[in-house]
């Protein structure tokens, strides 16, 4: 993933959903070109086109958040059980699937 780039142009306070989506994505990496973000080589608009067309898209966007939450609650923890230790890791593998399927799901739209 390193070196693509996403760019996500006129991005506002108001429009900062797909820099909050990639934020909870894990994505790090961001620098300012011209008026918007680059980020991962996927531009603003193939993400809003996904959400709107691909139901597995959206269906993997509600996992992560799911998984997000789930994660919170554990990291919020002192400390963690053996079992809340392998299902902290269980929960990081499935949001690194669901991520990286989510990123080739907007690398096709990218591309049609």
């Amino acid at each position: 993933m390193h070196g693509s780039h996403v760019m996500l142009s006129g991005l506002q306070e108001a429009s900062s959903y797909p820099l909050l989506l990639f934020a909870g994505l894990g994505v790090r990496h961001l620098s300012r070109k011209g008026k918007g973000v680059m980020l991962d080589g996927i531009d603003e608009a193939v993400i809003e086109r996904a959400r709107q067309e691909n139901a597995e898209f959206c269906h993997l966007l509600e996992q992560h958040q799911t998984y997000e939450k789930q994660l919170a609650s554990y990291n919020d923890l002192r400390f963690l059980t053996n079992e809340q230790e392998v299902e902290r890791k269980h929960l990081q593998k499935l949001k690194l699937q669901g991520k990286d399927r989510m990123i080739s799901i907007l690398r096709q739209f990218q591309t049609s």
